[in-house]
C-alpha cells in the first residue's frame, strides 16, 4: 500500500482498534456502525497532520532524494534499517549511519548519488502502540464527530426544502487545529543543512 507521506506498507490499521474504542468509551458507541469509519477518519487527519504513520512499528519501503550527504527518512522513530541500496547496489552497515530520527548520513564523507529516488530503504519505523496523547486525541475527534446526528438538518413541506447535516465534516478540522501542541513531538519537521 502507498501511503500519502511517500512511502509504502503493507497493512495500515488506524491508530486504535474498535475493541479499545469500546472499552475507553465505555461501549457508549459500540452499536453505531459509523464507528469504524470515524476511527479511519480520525486516523487518518492525525497522521496526514504529523505527515506519517505514527503506529504501529510497520515494516515500510521508501526512495528517497538526496542532497549532499543526507537522506531523510519520512518517520520520526526508525528502529531498524533492513536494506538500503544506492543506485541499485546494495550498502553495507559500514557505508552509511542511521539515526532514530530519520536521518541517514553517508559515511567517509561521500555524498549519495545524485537523481529521483536514487536510493531505495526498507526499514522499520513508529511506535509499538499508538502513544497516549495521541489515542486521547483521536477518542475526542472520534467522539465529536459520532455525536453529531446525521441525515436530514431541516425539513419544509410547502416549498420542499430539505437541508443535510454538514456538521461532521468540519469537526476533525477545527479539532486537529487545536491539537497542536499535543501533535508537535510525532510531526515530522525537516530543516537540516548537508
Amino acid at each position: 500500500m502507498h501511503t500519502p507521506w511517500g512511502y509504502q506498507t503493507e497493512n495500515l490499521p488506524p491508530l486504535m482498534d474498535p475493541a479499545a474504542f469500546d472499552l475507553a468509551t465505555g461501549n457508549q458507541y459500540s452499536g453505531d456502525l459509523r464507528k469504524n469509519i470515524a476511527l479511519e477518519a480520525a486516523s487518518a487527519a492525525i497522521r496526514n497532520e504529523c505527515g506519517w504513520h505514527i503506529a504501529p512499528s510497520l515494516e515500510c519501503t521508501a526512495q528517497l532524494t538526496a542532497n549532499g550527504r543526507l537522506a531523510v527518512l519520512p518517520a520520526n522513530l526508525v528502529t531498524e534499517i533492513s536494506e538500503l541500496k544506492e543506485n541499485g547496489q546494495e550498502l553495507g552497515a559500514g557505508d552509511f549511519e542511521a539515526r532514530a530520527d530519520g536521518l541517514i548520513r553517508r559515511t567517509g564523507f561521500k555524498n549519495w548519488a545524485r537523481g529521483w529516488g536514487a536510493i531505495e530503504v526498507s526499514y522499520m519505523a513508529g511506535y509499538e502502540q499508538t502513544p497516549p496523547e495521541i489515542e486521547a486525541a483521536l477518542l475526542r475527534m472520534v467522539e465529536a464527530a459520532l455525536s453529531v446526528p446525521t441525515g436530514v438538518n431541516s425539513e419544509s413541506a410547502g416549498g420542499v426544502s430539505i437541508s443535510y447535516s454538514t456538521q461532521a465534516a468540519g469537526i476533525a478540522s477545527s479539532l486537529i487545529g487545536g491539537m497542536a501542541s499535543t501533535l508537535a513531538p510525532y510531526r515530522l519537521v525537516r530543516a537540516y543543512a548537508s
